[in-house]
């Protein structure tokens, strides 16, 4: 991921142990497997719910909308929660490709910081045996 993002930070509200991981201004074939390395970081320190923190994302082509539903189907698997803080372009390719049936947006860190024990995430595709590939992405 480039260098003008930083690190996890934690945060607790709802009652939840939160992580928000920023996401880069741009996303795209060349640091989407960074993106999906960072946030499945977080998953795996047995978090319960990561923050993707894209309020600054501009630009994601469909690697980086794969990224994040993988990481949503690998959090639905470990019990956890993916949460995605959206830009408003970030927020209208979530709903072009339809991805927005899939992840759980909210316009900013907070709110999805207060929606993060909102339980169980979005009402399509939690089985984590169904690939994105298998969904279209």
């Amino acid at each position: 991921m480039p260098n003008d993002s930083p690190h996890p930070q934690s945060a607790n509200r709802s009652g939840l142990q939160a992580v928000v991981v920023p996401l880069p201004a741009e996303i795209d074939t060349t640091n989407h497997s960074g993106v999906y390395d960072a946030l499945a970081r977080a998953l795996r320190a047995r978090t319960k719910v990561v923050i993707a923190d894209a309020t600054r994302t501009r630009f994601c082509d469909c690697a980086g909308v794969n990224a994040l539903i993988r990481v949503h189907l690998e959090a639905a698997a470990a019990g956890a929660h993916l949460r995605v803080a959206t830009s408003p372009a970030l927020r209208h390719i979530l709903k072009l490709t339809g991805a927005d049936q899939f992840l759980n947006a909210d316009a900013t860190v907070d709110a999805a910081q207060n929606s993060a024990g909102q339980w169980p995430s979005s009402p399509a595709c939690t089985d984590p045996r169904e690939s994105p590939a298998e969904l279209g992405y």
